[in-house]
């Protein structure tokens, strides 16, 4: 055990070389899967509140800075679909904007939504839980339901209220508030997937907040997906017109790619690693040649000098694991803001991943660091004695 640490000093150079490329290979990979959960959370979120048989019309922004569409646009939507009503089964109107929450000294981020009570609350109770308090319903119209991490992260609970600031939805590159409100949480919802601050309110409420009844998407429901695709390019020539588009509800198979995403940048990290190991291996083993010919000299056998080469790499993987573990918990826990993947929010996203997960994540690139070096070595040993 001596002199495997003997042997990590004198190659120190090396070794914190290493150390710190592992810190910033152990957090570009929880910053990567974190940051693009954003998407996956927020894209299965859109897909669960939207009906089977159904397409979206936004506004395309090639054509327009602005993602709202206006009370006029909406008109003209209303009459062309109007000469569909036969395979129309519905219209779901639906407002996005971000602000930020504060009960008190606490204070999140959040993304919200305005729905259309009438029409859209059926896909709304489809979608959450209702852990305390009540759904929203004609009744509580000046009521918002929040999501039960953003209640935990507030300390609030129903009947409580929040001041709530609204930031402008056509400004990416200010944090312009509008308006600010005080709102009474009338239920908290437990979302079936991963946390995120979330809060759904009254459209109307949200054109009293957002100063507007402009609405940022259309979802047109069909009795039959035949029925979707038979006018879809026709209905696309029409919107085109008005600065719109159709686009395709959010499907299972785009969610997955975005898990392969992250499987593959996992995948690109640990590749660095390996050629990390490769090359610590090359220069240890010019560093050690003189000493593992002493070794030789005096009669130490290869399972010696191998069990002392694995003493010095658990020595350094296990304290390079622990030191990068908590510079990477301690980063995380400072509640860095960084540029949301999504350009309609205008604020920055918050990480904040689970301990488990840092473990999870950075515990197999030591574990291949400490392979690679020892099968390298193995090489190494052999051709020294022979």
């Amino acid at each position: 055990m001596r002199f495997s640490i003997i042997s990590i000093i004198q190659n120190r150079g090396i070794y914190i070389s290493t150390l710190l490329t592992f810190i910033v290979l152990a957090y570009l990979t929880i910053f990567s899967k974190y940051w693009i959960l954003e998407y996956q959370t927020l894209a299965s979120m859109q897909k669960e509140l939207s009906p089977k048989h159904s397409f979206v019309i936004k506004k395309d922004l090639q054509f327009s800075d602005s993602k709202a569409i206006d009370m006029l646009e909406i008109e003209e939507v209303e009459k062309i679909l109007g000469k569909y009503d036969s395979i129309i089964k519905k219209l779901f109107y639906r407002v996005e904007f971000s602000g930020l929450a504060k009960n008190g000294d606490l204070r999140t981020e959040f993304k919200g939504f305005g729905i259309d009570l009438k029409r859209d609350e059926d896909s709304l109770n489809r979608y959450i839980f209702i852990e305390r308090g009540e759904s929203l319903t004609d009744k509580s119209k000046n009521s918002i339901i929040i999501s039960q991490t953003m209640a935990s992260k507030l300390k609030v609970d129903i009947n409580e209220s929040l001041e709530i600031f609204i930031l402008n939805r056509d400004n990416e590159m200010i944090d312009e508030v509008v308006n600010i409100a005080s709102l009474k949480v009338n239920g908290i919802f437990k979302e079936p997937f991963e946390e995120s601050n979330m809060l759904f309110l009254s459209i109307r409420l949200s054109d009293f907040i957002l100063k507007t009844s402009d609405l940022d998407s259309i979802i047109v429901e069909f009795y039959l997906q035949n029925d979707a695709d038979s006018i879809r390019e026709e209905l696309n020539l029409q919107f085109k017109d008005l600065g719109l588009k159709i686009e395709d509800n959010i499907s299972q198979n785009r969610l997955e790619i975005f898990d392969k995403i992250v499987n593959t940048i996992y995948i690109f990290i640990l590749f660095l690693v390996l050629i990390l190991a490769y090359r610590d291996t090359q220069l240890l083993i010019e560093r050690k040649r003189t000493n593992i010919r002493t070794l030789i000299h005096h009669n130490w056998k290869f399972l010696n000098i191998s069990i002392l080469n694995i003493q010095e790499s658990i020595i350094f993987n296990l304290s390079a694991f622990i030191i990068t573990f908590i510079i990477v918990t301690t980063i995380f826990s400072l509640n860095i803001g960084y540029p949301s993947i999504f350009t309609s929010v205008n604020i920055p996203i918050y990480l904040d991943p689970k301990l488990v997960d840092i473990m999870i994540y950075i515990i197999p690139l030591f574990i291949l660091n400490f392979i690679v070096q020892n099968i390298g070595f193995i090489f190494f040993a052999n051709f020294k004695r022979d």
